[in-house]
């Protein structure tokens, strides 16, 4: 058992198995959106080395540069609002070029004192359980429509919607919800269903 001392390199240690142990991918950034750190499995899929190969670089440096924008501008959102954001779907480029689903939760990082210096944000590959529906999957890759859709979540998490006419705020107040895009999806392959 680890026990409170001077050196706090074992109970580093310890956080870093945790971290390994995990079936998820787990990151951390600063108010700047620069890596301060990850778990091996999140570096692997950034296209690094090592969680340490990662440190200071930030999204525009990583295999997902594509979605950047769309990832930093959703960073921002949680750092400035101090809002969570839990279980939501988005899209991904793996090292590789193939896109990937994932479920992804940010939440503000927090020093000491309650201030908030970054981001820490945890994420699972659900592309097999996408895959498990092909017209979905084909949907929510080939349709622009639906990167437009992800897009607009983010807006509206972000805080942005603000600047919107309460009309068209109030009629899209569905895709503020965690799982908004996943329940939109289902409704498209009803429709698709019935055509």
């Amino acid at each position: 058992m680890v026990s409170p001392s001077d050196d706090p390199e074992p109970a580093r240690e310890l956080l870093q198995t945790i971290l390994e142990a995990l079936p998820i991918r787990v990151f951390w950034k600063d108010r700047e959106l620069r890596y301060l750190g990850s778990n091996q499995s999140f570096a692997r899929e950034a296209g690094v080395d090592s969680p340490q190969a990662l440190i200071g670089k930030t999204d525009l440096e990583l295999a997902w540069c594509a979605q950047a924008e769309r990832f930093r501008a959703d960073d921002q959102a949680v750092i400035r609002t101090g809002d969570q954001r839990l279980g939501y779907l988005e899209l991904s480029t793996a090292p590789n070029g193939t896109r990937v689903v994932l479920r992804t939760s940010k939440v503000p990082l927090r020093d000491a004192a309650g201030a908030i210096i970054g981001v820490l944000g945890v994420y699972e590959d659900v592309t097999a359980e996408s895959a498990a529906d092909g017209r979905c999957r084909a949907l929510v890759e080939q349709t622009p429509l639906a990167q437009q859709i992800l897009d607009l979540e983010v807006v509206f998490m972000s805080g942005y919607a603000q600047s919107m006419p309460e009309e068209l705020r109030e009629r899209s107040r569905f895709l503020q919800k965690p799982f908004a895009v996943e329940q939109l999806a289902t409704t498209v392959r009803e429709v698709l269903d019935r055509a």
